[in-house]
């Protein structure tokens, strides 16, 4: 039986020091899911996808099917340079990032986020152009 691997490929880092990453994002058993599965999916602008063929059980390596965008589109190359160009525009513009056990949220000057007590949180990504200002209000609440 013949699956398809559908790998993710993201520009990740900061806009001086990025690299590429991967991961497997779906296992299908038809090129037509697969290709379903990355219509549906949303993803930032400077991914990729590709897909990859293998015999279920096999020892040999994954075949190459090909490289597709966000929209499922063929492509004949990875845009790896597009797709870099693309992240360094969008972060050198970019609000700051938080992430709230582990899910990443865009901050707007004036954005108020109430994080419960021992919830895990970090700060994704600030601009280095201009400084940010993050202010902590702690509260012990009336029944405690």
């Amino acid at each position: 039986m013949k699956i398809y691997i559908v790998l993710h490929h993201e520009i990740m880092g900061t806009p001086e020091n990025c690299r590429a990453d991967e991961m497997v994002f779906y296992t299908c058993d038809s090129l037509k899911k697969a290709l379903r599965l990355i219509k549906k999916s949303r993803v930032d602008r400077w991914s990729w996808w590709e897909i990859q063929s293998q015999e279920l059980n096999s020892l040999e390596w994954p075949q190459h099917v090909g490289f597709y965008g966000a929209r499922a589109g063929a492509l004949p190359k990875p845009p790896y340079d597009k797709c870099v160009a693309l992240f360094k525009k969008a972060r050198s513009k970019s609000l700051p990032r938080l992430s709230i056990e582990g899910v990443a949220k865009d901050l707007k000057p004036g954005d108020c986020i109430h994080i419960l007590a021992h919830q895990k949180h970090r700060v994704e990504w600030t601009t280095p152009d201009e400084p940010t200002v993050w202010l902590a209000v702690f509260y012990l609440q009336a029944n405690q």
